[in-house]
């Protein structure tokens, strides 16, 4: 094996193939097995090939999802939301519009994302799901509404709306109240850990008749920021205090970065 940067490469030799497989003693000779290393002050001759650019890549799989690059698609007020990613999401799969438009409704919606921990993301959300209700095949009072996220007290600001919230209950309580109140329809709300919920953030829609559609986001919703301006927010206070803000929140959202951040939809699986 061997890498290489700028101006310096380094080679790897082994005496038997499975000490190349990643762990804690690659690269160390071990009882029985040799290893040798080499530190050289010139690079390596260039790989052979040329590099494929990250769009090369991105080709979707016939009968599977579809890439929808977003561009400044989503921006604009946060109470609009959802509204303008189905627009979006709908003009790339316009069989998923036309399920979403007539009965029957949604039997579950299911969100996953681990990084949904903040004021801002949960607020996105519930304007996602609120739209979704509106909808004739969308959430219904008998639809089943699960959030799956986890906990992480960084303990390094509970303020602004992207902060952490102090504790996991609390976390809890203001996600299930804002998608509530948004949705008419009370949401399972789980926190696990990274090692028990995905790292793909997804949307995963399942009607009474048993069809499926699901949407992947590239960044999840922590892709977006407020625009132009940074909006104080206490994460540590009293849920209903927070609920009612965040309910009443008027601000305008713009990716983190430039860039694409595509989506992938689903819309029969």
């Amino acid at each position: 094996m061997e890498v290489s940067g700028g101006t310096q490469s380094t080679r790897w030799a082994v005496s038997n193939e499975a000490m190349l497989l990643p762990g804690d003693e690659w690269g160390n000779s071990t009882e029985g097995c040799d290893a040798v290393r080499v530190d050289d002050e010139t690079p390596l001759a260039p790989a052979p090939g040329h590099v494929l650019a990250s769009g090369s890549l991105r080709s979707p799989v016939p009968g599977t999802y579809v890439a929808v690059n977003v561009g400044t698609a989503l921006n604009g007020p946060v109470g609009s939301f959802g509204q303008r990613l189905f627009q979006l999401v709908g003009r790339a799969a316009p069989t998923l519009t036309e399920r979403l438009g007539r009965e029957p409704g949604l039997k579950s919606v299911l969100y996953s994302d681990r990084y949904l921990r903040s004021p801002l993301s949960v607020r996105m959300l519930a304007d996602m799901l609120r739209h979704l209700a509106s909808l004739p095949g969308g959430i219904g009072a008998g639809t089943i509404i699960s959030v799956r996220s986890t906990f992480e007290d960084s303990a390094q600001s509970y303020t602004g709306l992207t902060g952490n919230w102090p504790s996991a209950n609390l976390q809890r309580q203001v996600t299930e109240l804002v998608i509530t109140r948004a949705s008419k329809v009370t949401p399972r709300v789980e926190l696990g850990t990274r090692h028990n919920v995905a790292h793909h953030r997804f949307l995963q829609l399942e009607w009474i008749d048993g069809r499926k559609a699901e949407i992947r986001f590239d960044q999840g919703l922590t892709g977006m920021q407020v625009a132009r301006r940074a909006v104080p927010f206490d994460a540590g206070r009293a849920a209903e205090r927070q609920v009612t803000e965040l309910l009443q929140l008027v601000v305008d959202l713009e990716p983190n970065a430039a860039g694409s951040a595509p989506i992938y939809v689903a819309p029969n699986i």
